[in-house]
């Protein structure tokens, strides 16, 4: 059962009377005709209570006036219930086109609700956390990158690591690498410097990591089998957290590039050291047929 409070009975009871007043004449009239029937009571009453309790002739007049005016009303009246009954058997039994169209919005606004719904508690709980993940990883590297901000590695933190290490950090579990880890990045830069030739002298990179291993800026050694990547020493451009995506984007397409050209630069002056080698070599072996003629003729 609800119940209804003081100032919604009083807003219910002004929009009756609004209704009545500018929709309904028939109500309107009735409750007018009932407002002349109370009036004239009330002098009829007063006039029964005097001495000589006598009605007047005006009253008695304006008595079957309104008797008669009421039994208009009543038919009227009456008429007019019936069509406000049969006004909602036909309300009940056939919906208007609008009722119908509002409920298929209703619905339509309901499914938007709930997708929208969904979405917010995407972003709040999948979306952000994830987020501000990424910022804080990106605010570790930067802070890592920096000579003055990077974290420091020894034996103790190198102890600690897999306790102590924080999700939203840089990992530095990844800068860590084994001697054999780092020779072995080397292997296949130093086959592909053969170009094809297996019996062809070449610079082996391998023996030079291994030579610059314990004396360079890049890797410092904090264990007897372990070298730590010094992430600010191997800094080559000026990245920070507030680059875009797109900016990484563009230093990695000038990064590309500039590999490409030094490859190419590489490869031309490999093949321009090859020819000078063979017109060196048939320069000498010029020469040594020279030499050859020269003592056949002494």
């Amino acid at each position: 059962m609800s119940f209804v409070n003081t100032k919604q009975q009083r807003l219910i009871e002004d929009s009756v009377t609004n209704h009545v007043k500018y929709y309904d004449k028939i109500t309107a009239n009735y409750l007018k005709l009932r407002q002349s029937i109370f009036k004239l009571n009330a002098s009829i009453t007063k006039q029964l209570s005097e001495e000589n309790s006598i009605v007047s002739d005006e009253n008695k007049v304006e008595v079957y006036q309104l008797r008669f005016e009421l039994d208009r009303a009543i038919e009227a009246y009456t008429s007019h219930l019936q069509e406000l009954e049969r006004n909602l058997v036909i309300a009940k039994d056939i919906k208007p086109p609008y009722r119908s169209e509002a409920n298929s919005e209703f619905k339509t606004l309901q499914e938007k609700e709930q997708q929208l719904t969904e979405e917010i508690k995407d972003i709040q709980e999948v979306q952000k956390p994830r987020l501000d993940k990424m910022m804080s990883l990106v605010k570790s590297f930067d802070s890592n990158s920096k000579s003055n901000t990077a974290r420091a590695m020894n034996p103790y933190r190198l102890r600690d690591l897999d306790k102590n290490e924080k999700v939203t950090e840089v990992d530095l579990r990844n800068l860590l690498f084994t001697h054999e880890e780092i020779v072995t990045l080397f292997d296949d830069v130093t086959v592909n410097l053969k170009n094809g030739n297996e019996n062809e002298d070449h610079f082996s990179l391998k023996a030079q990591a291994i030579e610059q291993l314990n004396n360079n800026k890049i890797f410092e050694k904090v264990a007897d089998s372990k070298y730590y990547y010094k992430l600010h020493r191997s800094q080559l451009r000026d990245v920070s957290a507030s680059m875009a995506v797109h900016d990484y984007d563009e230093l990695i397409n000038t990064t590309i590039a500039e590999i490409t050209a030094l490859t190419k630069q590489g490869n031309d002056k490999k093949e321009n050291w090859n020819k000078n080698a063979h017109k060196l070599e048939a320069i000498k072996n010029l020469l040594d047929d020279m030499d050859l003629e020269m003592d056949s003729s002494m």
